[in-house]
């Protein structure tokens, strides 16, 4: 609502002072970093080493994450328009609409105040600044800058070029540090290597190599017979009904498996998993800890977690049952099925021939269909077991006087709350606070009700998850990322 309100007329005090207070929390829930703390690139050059009064080059470094958590900086600057006024589109992912949101009313107040007193639209490659209102930096500097979809190699080169430039005639500027902020990682490999290249004409050895991209898993929505549907993603087969034939379905779901089965080890999993294994170490170990993911793609246990600690209850891509679930053991390995069919998958097309036998429930003769909840025809008859052994598990914490619990949620957005984040609160809210939720992710995924936070019971913690588990967990994940995470 206030994305798309107006600066006039004038919010009452006491709606902003709650919107000041809640965007406090908000910051507060976020993982931040510090601009100290951000590796440069290019190290600041003096031109009077002795009194360090004057520069011919500040610090310059480069950064992919949200700019509003950049903390010691004087100021941050904003890709705006000519009316500079901010983003009027509810949800549109650009960097003015992230850093209004994050400021608050104050800012859009403020950049009308200027705009009305000049009179006229602001031209391109001029710049307003404004204070930071809630955000970590003080100032903010507003350019207009014109074109969008500007190609981003020619605009990282003017970028770089142009702050060098400006340095050069200005060697008594105070300002010691520049960071650019980049949204996306061919972005940040472009600036890498822009500014590695500037290192190598120093005469100082670039240090690092950075790819020019990074290989990726053919992406079923992406080939010749399957963009034609219009997925996006993995998850949109469930629900779609509209396959020519029971080839071109079969042909969807092994090529759906191969991709989960074939899925490279993550380092996330993979250290999550050394420790936990190493804190929770004994015979009493594995009783102190327990799984519950609405993944069905298995990665928990592949990475190490024992299979009696870890309950799916949304499914298993590694199962296949009978659409008509009358048997409640109508569920079979997906395995023999996958060595079948996969070498019939032509490899460009990744489509059956039109001949091919396609499976059918042994006993019935109907068809099968993923062990994945995505319709009325789930049977989670193999799944029923281990959520009740999770449910023991929780009686079990709430009946404890002696240790203390905590739900370490993990990127749990708003998909299927039903099925994780409502029952978590629930559980944190019944025990009076014996179990604690620390919820992590992105967004939504990162965020823990205003009750729970101030009764203590819970702390939401917004950013990248591989970050924040490094710094909560002691640094199994990278030593300099948590060097910058909360310093």
């Amino acid at each position: 609502m206030l994305c798309a309100r107006p600066a006039k007329p004038l919010l009452p005090l006491d709606i902003k002072e709650a919107i000041d207070t809640a965007l406090a929390y908000d910051l507060a829930s976020r993982a931040q970093v510090s601009a100290l703390d951000i590796d440069p690139i290019l190290p600041r050059r003096l031109t009077d080493r002795v009194s360090g009064k004057h520069q011919s080059r500040p610090s310059i470094s480069v950064w992919k994450g949200d700019i509003t958590t950049i903390r010691d900086c004087t100021a941050i600057v904003d890709a705006a328009n000519s009316q500079m006024l901010g983003c009027f589109i509810p949800g549109h992912k650009c960097i003015d609409n992230a850093i209004h949101a994050s400021a608050g009313p104050g800012l859009r107040e403020a950049c009308y105040a200027l705009m009305e007193e000049q009179g006229y639209l602001e031209a391109e490659g001029q710049a307003k600044v404004t204070p930071g209102y809630n955000l970590n930096s003080a100032d903010v500097s507003r350019i207009s800058t014109g074109i969008f979809g500007f190609p981003s190699a020619e605009a990282c080169s003017i970028a770089v070029r142009t702050v060098l430039e400006w340095f050069s005639h200005h060697r008594d500027s105070t300002i010691t540090d520049v960071v650019f902020d980049v949204f996306s990682e061919s972005d940040l490999n472009l600036y890498r290597h822009c500014l590695s290249e500037l290192s190598y004409d120093d005469g100082k050895s670039p240090g690092v190599v950075f790819p020019a991209g990074e290989q990726h898993i053919v992406k079923l929505y992406d080939s010749p017979s399957f963009k034609k549907y219009g997925f996006r993603c993995l998850y949109d087969v469930f629900g779609f009904q509209s396959w020519p034939s029971e080839q071109a379905r079969w042909s969807y779901f092994m090529n759906h498996l191969i991709i989960v089965r074939d899925w490279p080890q993550q380092e996330l999993y993979s250290n999550l998993w050394r420790t936990i294994s190493t804190r929770f170490a004994g015979d009493a170990g594995d009783d102190r800890y327990f799984v519950r993911t609405s993944n069905a793609d298995g990665l928990f246990i592949r990475h190490g977690f024992p299979v009696s600690r870890v309950s799916t209850p949304q499914g298993h891509y590694a199962q296949l049952q009978c659409i008509r679930k009358y048997r409640e053991n109508a569920v079979f390995d997906a395995a023999p099925y996958i060595a079948a069919a996969e070498p019939h998958l032509d490899p460009i097309t990744q489509h059956l021939p039109a001949d091919f036998a396609v499976p059918v429930c042994p006993y019935c003769s109907s068809d099968l269909v993923l062990c994945v909840r995505g319709g009325s025809y789930f049977n989670d008859h193999p799944f029923r077991q281990k959520e009740r052994e999770y449910r023991e598990f929780c009686e079990r914490a709430l009946e404890s006087s002696v240790s203390k619990v905590v739900i370490l949620e993990i990127g749990v957005g708003m998909s299927t709350p039903s099925v994780l984040r409502w029952h978590n609160e629930d559980l944190v809210e019944e025990s009076e606070g014996r179990i604690e939720l620390v919820r992590v992710g992105r967004d939504a995924a990162g965020f823990c009700p205003f009750d729970l936070m101030e009764q203590g019971y819970g702390v939401g913690i917004q950013g990248d998850i591989r970050d924040i588990l490094a710094a909560i967990m002691g640094c199994p994940f990278d030593q300099d990322s948590c060097k910058r995470m909360y310093s």
